[in-house]
């Protein structure tokens, strides 16, 4: 093969390579740690906030989060803030009685800005006392780009607790424009200072099956 043909063999390659998408991950929470861990690739510990912060980075994809055997009967507490999701992820837990993320009464739980399934497992002890920061456990803002456009964000609930959450405004579920589904849970103990100590829905479809709330 001549350098030309050589050349435009490579290009073709590296144009198809730049055209694949990504492919999907699991990463395997092995911790309840909430501090980072780095290099977060090659530690032999992975946090759930660095696995979701791995999750994010790949974008447009459609990662998942699991967790180890080992942490069954664990409760992971953050120290760091609330969990940040900004891209397509689906948490699966170990059980909603073998497995919570805590707020440590400190904090919230989670910040949800994209298309999240939260399955198997208990959000508890969280809290939130600013009215800039409602929702106790999960704050969802899934506010499209424009006025007249739909948002693309739906976040689904199952097979999963929420209790013992504080906020000033819904100590459960904040939820803004993104459609919200909730199956299979339990919602209950929760306490708001001011308005719902469960869910608060707000310009969104909300769907609840075969729940307690």
């Amino acid at each position: 093969m001549n350098s030309s043909h050589k050349l435009s063999a490579l290009a073709a390659a590296i144009s198809l390579s730049l055209a694949l998408p990504a492919a999907a991950e699991t990463y395997t929470v092995n911790t309840t740690a909430d501090t980072p861990i780095a290099p977060k690739s090659s530690a032999p510990s992975l946090s759930l906030r660095d696995a979701i912060d791995m999750a994010n980075a790949s974008v447009d994809v459609a990662d998942t989060i699991a967790f180890d055997e080992s942490l069954a009967g664990e409760t992971i507490t953050l120290t760091q803030g609330p969990l940040e999701i900004t891209d397509t992820l689906t948490i699966n837990g170990l059980g909603a009685d073998q497995l919570a993320i805590s707020g440590g009464d400190t904090q919230g739980i989670m910040l949800i800005t994209a298309s999240t399934d939260i399955n198997d497992i208990t959000l508890k002890n969280a809290t939130s006392i600013s009215s800039e920061r409602p929702g106790g456990a999960i704050l969802i803002d899934g506010k499209p780009a424009a006025p007249d456009q739909v948002s693309p964000t739906k976040v689904n609930v199952n097979n999963s607790v929420i209790t013992g959450n504080n906020a000033q405004d819904c100590a459960a579920i904040f939820n803004y424009y993104s459609e919200l589904v909730i199956t299979n849970s339990t919602i209950s103990g929760n306490t708001a200072t001011d308005i719902s100590g469960s869910i608060c829905n707000i310009f969104a479809p909300l769907t609840i099956t075969n729940s307690s709330i």
